[in-house]
């Protein structure tokens, strides 16, 4: 017989394993959402601000990035210095993080300060946005209030000092401007109220003409001197700022420029210029250690040495100036002597209002182109994206998610571990592998009866107490005396009909029953396929030769002996050995069980008898043989229990005594070798294997999934059963089911005694 392989079959192994793979999917999918609850992180806010960089296009703005330039990435320069320290420090002061009343040096020295910029600075990162000129400046905290606020404060402080960098020459020289105004405004004030005292004093004197020229030479002396004098202390300041320079590299750009600088003093300045912003761009990244910031710090003192030097020879060149206009003035003075002194003195304090009004009408028009280059300040910078308060944490785990992803690994792992139990499981679980495994047909398969079930029902029909324990032993043992409706009954009546057909070729008296191992059932097939043999009028001789393990007698609550070792031994005759139905009256059945279903008086039962001590002796014996020639003649079948064959040698010495062997085999329980020496040894002691009864662990594995069977039927039948051994009625039939049946009553009755010539 073949069986294909179809999704039925796949269908039935999930069913048969359906408990592992529970088990294993639910526990990893409650172990996988409990770690996940247990373990999921604490919710990490994330808000975004994004700046625009631009480079400027004025002519401002290319001239201090043409002096300023470097070979490194603009943008990235721009991205680190986001993230540096100056700027992190003055965001910490912006969100009040830090007190706006410490100085730099104070918050640079302490600990505590610096521990606060750190940990901004973990919480922070800028990152260019692809190829383009954005800056994403991204903040993360356990706070999205305060994600959103470090976003927006990063933001906004490196725009204002980026701002400010690039336009600080510009307010630099708008402040210097504005001083000297002051200053010039304040001498003209004072010489205005001078001479204006002096003629209202004096009543306004006229020179003449030659005063006068003398006068307009004195006064050109004069403002000679002035102006040698001023550009004198411009280069004494410049040079005492050079001083300063040398002792120690300065932190700013400062300008040692002068009226009338030479050429070469202006290239040295401008060159200084430019190698002090490339020394503050390295610092931004690098200690004043590094061998390049060293490398500009020396060609900056070399060239500090030779601005000084240049500075001092300008100076030695304007004393001398100086010096000469100074003998100018004198010899002109001395000329004035003989002049009036009132008239000297007017001229002169017109000349210092005239020259203090020319000063300070330049410095005004300065001033004002000084406002127009400020008004159009470079910006580079623009906030392009606010910084927006997070809505949901970056980090958010999903417990529910985690806890079905588990649970579908689990069924995996599940279906990977019935796969795995089924490759090491190497017993034979369906008729196809049986039949396939062995070459022998399997005659039937035998359900299970479980004694659960039976006490189940039994308690649904009896509230208290429940039926005797020896009872539903009886119907767990025999079924096809206790349960004929049932499918597991109907089995041992395929038996029945197997050995009805195989003995149409051949006789077939004497048939053993045995098995491969112990605990597969071979008493209970045996005793079962007797009953279903005397329900079809056959006299049935049951021995049971498994001296080893004998339990006949006790499920048919008989004495064990005398049995078949008495006959054996010669201490009893065979008549008094073998029990009838009488016995089985007599014994623990009572009536009702055995009448239960008709045949019993058809079954006959050898027992064991006293367990000898070497069994294999007594089935070699001669009487042993006698015995079966002289049954085979009384008897329509005989039933031989015999033990497991791989535990004794019984069945090799009454193989030549009997027709025909039926094996019997567990199935998922025997190992394939057990069942495959088994078969050898038959073969080997030339038994003729009739076939193999599969006594399955499962309703499915007996075929009752064919829809032959169901819980209801069998509980049917043991509900029925049950009633008539504990003297219940029936259920009560309905009033039209009485009429018919008191009919079918009344037609037998008349047929009957029309049959035997009686009138009613």
């Amino acid at each position: 017989m073949e069986y294909d392989i179809n999704l039925q079959t796949y269908w039935l192994l999930l069913k048969r394993h359906k408990t592992l793979i529970l088990i294993i999917a639910l526990s990893m999918g409650l172990g996988t959402t409990a770690l996940a609850f247990f373990n999921r992180p604490e919710p990490i806010f994330e808000s975004i601000a994004t700046v625009k960089i631009e480079k400027s296009s004025t002519a401002t703005g290319v001239y201090l990035e043409a002096i300023s330039w470097s070979g490194a990435d603009y943008l990235e320069t721009q991205a680190s210095i986001i993230t540096s320290y100056p700027i992190l420090e003055k965001v910490a002061v912006a969100m009040n993080r830090i007190s706006a009343d410490l100085s730099t040096t104070t918050i640079r020295t302490d600990p505590r300060y610096i521990a606060i910029i750190m940990e901004l600075k973990n919480k922070v990162k800028a990152e260019r946005e692809g190829n383009s000129n954005l800056i994403n400046i991204t903040a993360q905290d356990l706070s999205p209030r305060f994600a959103q606020q470090l976003a927006s404060a990063m933001a906004r402080v490196y725009t204002a000092e980026h701002t400010a960098e690039i336009n600080k020459r510009t307010y630099d020289a708008r402040r210097f401007i504005e001083e000297q105004l002051g200053h010039v405004a304040d001498r003209l004030r004072k010489a205005e109220e001078s001479l204006k005292e002096f003629e209202e004093t004096n009543h306004a004197i006229s020179l003449d003409s030659q005063t006068t020229t003398i006068l307009g030479q004195l006064a050109q002396s004069e403002a000679e001197i002035v102006a040698i004098e001023k550009q004198r202390q411009e280069i004494s300041e410049a040079l005492t700022r050079l001083d300063s320079a040398l002792l120690s590299p300065p932190s700013a750009t400062p300008s040692f420029l002068f009226s009338e600088a030479p050429a070469v003093y202006t290239t040295l300045n401008t060159t200084m210029v430019t190698l002090l912003m490339q020394r503050q761009s390295l610092l931004l990244n690098y200690t004043a250690e590094h061998p390049e910031i060293q490398s500009i710090d020396s060609q900056l003192a070399e060239i500090l040495r030779n601005l000084s030097a240049s500075l001092k020879e300008q100076l030695a060149t304007v004393d001398q100036r100086i010096a000469a206009a100074s003998d100018t003035s004198t010899t002109i003075k001395q000329q004035l002597a003989e002049l009036p002194g009132k008239s000297l003195m007017m001229e002169r304090l017109k000349r210092e209002v005239q020259l203090n009004e020319n000063v300070y009408s330049l410095l005004e028009n300065k001033l004002h182109e000084a406002r127009i280059m400020e008004a159009s300040k470079i910006e580079e910078v623009i906030v392009v994206k606010p910084a927006l308060e997070p809505m949901a944490p970056i980090n958010h785990t999903s417990v529910a998610v985690k806890g079905v992803a588990g649970l579908a690994i689990g069924v995996i792992l599940g279906l990977l571990a019935t796969i795995l139990s089924e490759a090491m499981d190497t017993s034979l679980d369906s008729v196809d592998q049986i039949e396939k495994f062995t070459s022998l047909d399997v005659l039937a398969t035998i359900g299970p009866l479980d004694r659960d079930d039976v006490m189940t029902t039994a308690q649904s029909l009896h509230q208290t107490p429940i039926p005797d324990t020896k009872n539903l032993l009886h119907i767990i043992h025999l079924p096809a005396h206790f349960l004929p409706g049932s499918r597991v009954a109907e089995s041992y009546r395929e038996i029945m009909a197997a050995l009805r057909l195989a003995a149409i070729d051949r006789p077939l008296k004497t048939i053993a029953f045995t098995s491969a191992s112990a605990d597969e059932g071979k008493t209970t097939a045996l005793l079962n396929t007797a009953i279903a043999l005397t329900q079809a009028n056959y006299r049935v001789l049951v021995i049971e030769a498994d001296m080893r393990q004998p339990i006949i007698a006790s499920w048919f609550g008989i004495p064990p002996t005398p049995g078949l070792t008495d006959i054996m031994l010669g201490t009893q005759d065979r008549h008094q050995a073998i029990r009838t139905i009488t016995d089985f009256i007599l014994g623990e059945m009572t009536v009702e069980e055995v009448t239960l279903t008709p045949g019993l008086d058809n079954l006959f039962i050898l027992p064991c008898g006293a367990r000898p001590t070497n069994p294999s002796e007594i089935l070699f014996n001669q009487k042993f043989r006698n015995l079966l020639k002289n049954a085979s003649k009384r008897y329509d079948m005989i039933l031989i229990d015999l033990p497991p064959i791989l535990t004794s040698a019984d069945t090799a010495i009454i193989s030549s005594h009997i027709d025909g062997l039926i094996l019997v085999y567990k199935a998922g329980i025997t190992e394939q070798h057990l069942l495959r020496r088994a078969i050898d040894q038959l073969r080997q002691s030339k038994t003729n294997p009739l076939g193999i009864v599969m006594n399955s662990t499962g309703r499915k594995q007996a075929g009752l999934e064919q829809g032959h069977d169901s819980p209801t039927r069998t509980k049917r039948a043991l509900e029925k059963t049950l009633r008539i051994i504990d003297k219940q009625p029936l259920p009560q039939l309905g009033s039209h089911w009485l009429l018919v049946l008191s009919g079918f009553v009344l037609l037998a009755l008349a047929f009957s005694w029309s049959l035997i010539g009686v009138s009613p």
